[in-house]
């Protein structure tokens, strides 16, 4: 008789939620489960596992684990695992992929539209309690250069079509991402000199890593503003305060950086031109996390390709 199939034995490495994941796990028939929460707890649970879900983990760790076949990372980015030399290439790395698009979307645009329609001037007047029309701006008939036209991208695009903006898009493939007008990788002065608003969404690899330099910004409309929710070391932030202080564009947006969290002493935290967001404009939420999760075991245990699987080469 063939040997009934069985669901990965799981370890859940989370420092807030790895129970709650469990106890999702656990109502789908998924019993085979550790939830570790603390790093010391780790060792001695690890020497079994065949799968992982985490958003980091130790990669002492990896040598140890003989059976682990892969993991599943709770988050989109894998940069800090795809380099992990720790790690076998025979363990796949699945990236989560499909809940992160209208939380992005609404980051860009509640962003972009207190710019153009003057929030900050407003909620000053109201302190003042200063009656002072003025004429705002309008998304509508601007440039929303977008690179990074994955998943996430094409949601970002679809909502800014509802604003009548016009969409330009950057990736590696420049077509069939719906955009307006597609660039590759090797077109970012032509890209950084066609919008209006830039936003990153590029993952983190050796080729995007500090792309955004002061080549690309000189090329930035002296009106246009960048945007960040990729990775904060796509961007050079010195060449950016730099860019920034000799007005080579209006203003910058970020949510990630260089160094997380941002240290106080940072010239970003200060700057007229800077609006700082801590790491939240798509955040991993328990229950989209638990169900991609949930798919992929479901798929290791029927024999199936796993979703989200990570190109080692390409690295995401």
């Amino acid at each position: 008789m063939a040997e009934a199939r069985r669901f990965a034995r799981l370890v859940i490495y989370h420092p807030t939620a790895a129970q709650e994941y469990a106890d999702r796990l656990a109502a789908k028939g998924v019993s085979d489960v550790v939830a570790v929460a603390r790093r010391e707890d780790l060792g001695p649970v690890c020497a079994d596992a065949e799968a992982v879900a985490c958003w980091d983990f130790p990669s002492e760790l990896f040598p140890k684990m003989p059976h682990l076949r892969w993991i599943q990372v709770l988050a989109a980015g894998v940069d800090h695992l795809v380099g992990t030399i720790e790690l076998s290439r025979r363990v796949q790395i699945c990236r989560a992929v499909g809940p992160f698009g209208d939380q992005m979307a609404e980051w860009a645009f509640s962003e972009m539209l207190a710019q153009v329609r003057g929030l900050d001037r407003l909620r000053r007047q109201q302190a003042a309690a200063t009656w002072k029309r003025f004429v705002p701006g309008s998304l509508s008939g601007s440039v929303l250069g977008i690179a990074g036209m994955g998943a996430i991208g094409q949601a970002v695009a679809r909502r800014a079509r509802a604003f009548g903006m016009t969409v330009h898009g950057l990736s590696r493939s420049t077509t069939d991402h719906g955009a307006d007008r597609g660039f590759g990788t090797g077109q970012w002065i032509e890209f950084a000199q066609s919008c209006d608003w830039l936003l990153l969404l590029l993952p983190l690899t050796a080729e995007t890593a500090g792309v955004i330099d002061q080549t690309v910004l000189s090329a930035m409309r002296p009106t246009a503003w960048l945007l960040n929710a990729g990775r904060g070391k796509l961007v050079d932030e010195a060449a950016l305060v730099a860019a920034l202080d000799s007005h080579q564009l209006a203003g910058a947006i970020l949510d990630v950086f260089a160094q997380e969290p941002l240290p106080p002493s940072s010239p970003l935290w200060r700057h007229p031109k800077v609006v700082v967001t801590p790491h939240l404009a798509a955040v991993s939420r328990v229950e989209d996390m638990a169900e991609i999760l949930y798919q992929n075991l479901v798929r290791d245990r029927d024999g199936e390709p796993l979703m989200n699987v990570v190109d080692r080469e390409r690295g995401y």
